[in-house]
């Protein structure tokens, strides 16, 4: 289940600049972050990003098509 607000999701699809440490430590879950923090927290997204669209691209490339992961509604969260 998606618990990201519509208009979030919107702002998430159309982003062409990278999230701001004022933008992470506007968000409830970062807040006590130090400024260390945040920029250890940016690059690891920026670096898990670009795994996940260079791992898309190569199986594009091989296979000339995309596989959908399936959304996962009922799954239980990890402790």
């Amino acid at each position: 289940m998606n618990t990201l607000h519509p208009a979030s999701l919107q702002v998430l699809q159309h982003r062409t600049h990278d999230i701001t440490p004022e933008e992470v430590k506007a968000l409830p879950s970062f807040q006590h972050y130090t400024d260390e923090q945040v920029a250890l927290l940016i690059q690891t997204i920026k670096t898990f990003t670009r795994i996940g669209y260079t791992i898309f691209f190569e199986q594009e490339a091989i296979t000339g098509k995309v596989i959908d992961l399936p959304i996962a509604e009922n799954k239980q969260k990890a402790a």
